[in-house]
């Protein structure tokens, strides 16, 4: 019992947030940054070695912070020739109590990596509007029937005589500036902000409210690699064969069982790393 006492004690499981953007002083830690980068491979973290220099938690340093969202999977005081070199670096820190990691706090709130998204997610970066190419062809339509009406009423009030050239002229005017609706702006971004609200009722969070329009012509998307993407926990359900006959209602071929793909595809699903 002595024995075990003495021991030096283990990794400590920590599956929680980290509820700020901090520093290593002491230990290491094994985090996922899926949150905040799309990868799901785990991060190894080590302790930051004091030097009089800046800290760049976006760049050197980067391995040795922990940032607000991500998951803490483990933590503990560090094991191995390298931790010992880290803790002979950093004997002035004192140990944790419990056997972890020991960090210090640099940015909380919306000024930490977390925060930064929430507020790109909250207010977004350009105005809200409309695709404006589809707009002004939908005005030049507009515009074009406002021509034939005031041609038409400028030529048969000519033709009565009922009133004179400038009211005439005024009666034109109105009809092409009738065109364009006041409200036309308000309509477009009413319309964009109805369709982030049907996003967020299932689940998804638009960073870039403005291009709502665009990401409605999108038939497919192609992604780089499943790691971005998921997790570690990737299991297949089908594949679509670019051999198979298409669709006729669909357009493309209809999707087929794993054990059913063919070799191309079966090569690709065996390039994918962490997919089981």
């Amino acid at each position: 019992a002595a024995a075990a006492a003495a021991a030096p004690p283990e990794a400590q499981v920590a599956p929680d947030i980290v509820p700020c953007d901090c520093v290593i002083l002491r230990g290491e830690a094994v985090v996922s940054e899926a949150s905040l980068t799309g990868e799901s491979a785990p991060q190894m973290k080590d302790a930051l070695v004091p030097l009089d220099r800046p800290l760049e938690l976006q760049g050197a340093d980067r391995v040795h912070s922990l940032f607000s969202g991500t998951r803490l999977l483990r933590a503990s005081e560090g094991r191995g020739n390298k931790a010992a070199q880290t803790r002979d670096a950093t004997s002035q820190v004192p140990a944790t109590p419990d056997g972890g990691c020991l960090a210090y706090v640099v940015r909380t709130g919306f000024s930490s990596s977390q925060g930064e998204l929430l507020q790109m997610i909250e207010f977004s970066q350009e105005k809200v509007q409309g695709d404006t190419k589809e707009v002004m062809y939908a005005l030049l339509l507009l515009l074009a029937f406002a021509l034939l009406a005031a041609g038409y009423v400028l030529k048969t009030g000519l033709e009565k005589g009922e009133k004179t050239p400038h009211e005439l002229l005024i009666k034109c005017i109105i009809i092409l500036t009738a065109v364009v609706p006041r409200q036309l702006p308000m309509q477009m971004a009413f319309a964009v902000n109805t369709a982030l609200m049907s996003l967020v009722r299932n689940g998804i969070y638009c960073t870039e409210p403005y291009r709502v329009p665009f990401a409605g012509k999108l038939t497919h998307c192609y992604f780089d690699k499943t790691g971005t993407l998921t997790t570690d926990t990737l299991v297949p359900v089908g594949v679509v064969n670019a051999e198979d006959n298409p669709s006729p209602i669909l357009g493309y071929p209809d999707q087929s069982m794993v054990s059913e793909a063919s070799a191309a595809a079966a090569l690709v699903l065996a390039a994918c790393h962490s997919l089981v």
